[in-house]
């Protein structure tokens, strides 16, 4: 209804706070862009979802860009977390991020573990960047909407670093990951005609 409070999934500014809404992965990989890049597999069921709960984050994310308490708002459905930060990064002008994810409980080999942390395509998340003062606020906002919400980092540098339960697991230039990112339907069709 009004333009002026649409919100963008790229990061506006440097040292912003990235939010998670949502639940941390929940070892979901099944039917993932993971499972089919990395593993040449199509298999798996699709992650739960949960409509209320939808719902809930729906709402919620209207209110906080109605009330311009967020800076940018980016689901975590296609390629999980990692490719969420990522593609906030990417047009920025090289702005990085720094975040920290909690080990995935219910995944029992450690590979799994940080693979589904960082790619998992578990429902109902979404990842924001809210200005540090508007931090309470917005956090504030998620409790009464019984949205979970935790602080995962922040925005700035010029690269992606992402720890999984204390270990480092993503560490890349900026410019590096977008350029992988933009060439991928070039390089795509390039193996499949070679």
């Amino acid at each position: 209804e009004h333009a002026d409070r649409v919100v963008s999934g790229r990061f506006k500014e440097t040292g912003d706070v990235i939010v998670l809404l949502g639940p941390e992965a929940a070892g979901e990989i099944g039917g993932s862009e993971y499972l089919k890049v990395v593993h040449g597999a199509v298999r798996g069921a699709p992650p739960a979802l949960d409509l209320d709960a939808e719902r809930a984050l729906q709402s919620l994310l209207v209110a906080l860009a109605d009330e311009r308490l967020i800076r940018s708002a980016h689901d975590c459905s296609d390629g999980g977390i990692a490719v969420a930060v990522a593609e906030c990064c990417f047009e920025t002008n090289g702005m990085g991020a720094e975040l920290s994810l909690d080990a995935v409980q219910a995944a029992r080999d450690a590979r799994i573990n940080t693979a589904a942390a960082l790619f998992g395509e578990s429902a109902t998340r979404v990842l924001i960047s809210v200005e540090p003062d508007q931090l309470t606020a917005v956090l504030e906002r998620a409790t009464a909407a019984r949205v979970q919400a935790r602080v995962a980092g922040n925005t700035g540098g010029n690269r992606l670093r992402i720890s999984v339960g204390g270990a480092a697991a993503i560490d890349l230039a900026i410019g590096e990951a977008e350029l992988a990112w933009s060439t991928a339907i070039d390089r795509h069709f390039v193996r499949r005609v070679a």
